[in-house]
């Protein structure tokens, strides 16, 4: 295993996080946008892709659950590894995608993703033809695109491997059947921006719906602010270290 050394943190800069996040947006958390980017590369998304071939290669269906998802990029980067490099990796699917900001699940709904360059660029580093996934529109359909960047209509072929809805991680989970196994939850970036009591309900959540042969994806984000609050948390309902992608940890039970 290569796992980083445990950073320090502060618990009080989740609940600064929280209250700077609202006052931003009237109390309206669930329209907030966060950063994202396709192939983000806090992840090595191959050796990601890997590790779950091996995890699950005598698992008949793997339920993959991708909180704070915003416009789709995460989830239809995994949606594209799983495809290309798993044999057989259709059990993956589909990925149940949601985030809070119903403005950026309705554009994912649709089918819409505007990328970057970089975006871009990533397809050709992960050896990926982005025609088999995406086609650029240069229609004015899209109001919310960055710019220097364009709008995509998703191809069915990637659209219907993910499923998107509105909600946050904590009604989320609650909704889950309890000890649900074989199943991937990527909560990548975000537990920082919950409060002290959203945190601690979350993994009260973890420890009752995640069944045997779970394992929890978090990132480096997570990492640099609360490592090691998150690491005791974890230990205590049994997920321990498993590998680490470049910036983003895994746990699994």
């Amino acid at each position: 295993m290569n796992i980083s050394p445990v950073k320090n943190y502060n618990l009080s800069f989740c609940a600064n996080n929280v209250n700077y996040l609202r006052s931003t947006i009237d109390g309206r958390r669930k329209y907030a946008c966060c950063y994202t980017r396709m192939f983000r590369s806090d992840l090595d998304w191959n050796l990601l892709s890997y590790y779950l071939e091996n995890k699950y290669k005598n698992a008949q269906k793997v339920n993959v659950l991708n909180a704070a998802c915003s416009d789709g990029s995460e989830p239809y980067s995994l949606a594209m590894i799983l495809d290309k490099k798993i044999p057989g990796g259709k059990k993956f699917f589909p990925i149940e995608a949601f985030d809070c900001s119903k403005l950026l699940i309705d554009d994912a709904n649709n089918g819409i993703i505007s990328l970057s360059p970089s975006d871009v660029d990533k397809f050709d580093y992960y050896n990926l033809d982005i025609d088999d996934y995406m086609k650029p529109s240069y229609e004015s359909v899209y109001k919310r695109s960055e710019e220097g960047s364009i709008p995509y209509f998703v191809a069915p072929v990637l659209r219907n491997k993910v499923n998107f809805s509105c909600g946050d991680i904590l009604s989320k989970l609650s909704k889950m059947d309890n000890k649900t196994p074989n199943t991937v939850l990527l909560c990548r970036n975000m537990i920082p921006y919950l409060s002290i009591n959203e945190i601690s309900e979350l993994f009260k959540l973890i420890n009752k719906k995640l069944g045997r042969n779970s394992a929890i994806i978090i990132g480096s984000y997570d990492l640099d602010r609360l490592g090691g609050y998150i690491d005791v948390k974890m230990r205590q309902i049994n997920f321990k270290e498993a590998d680490l992608f470049r910036g983003s940890l895994v746990y699994e039970n």
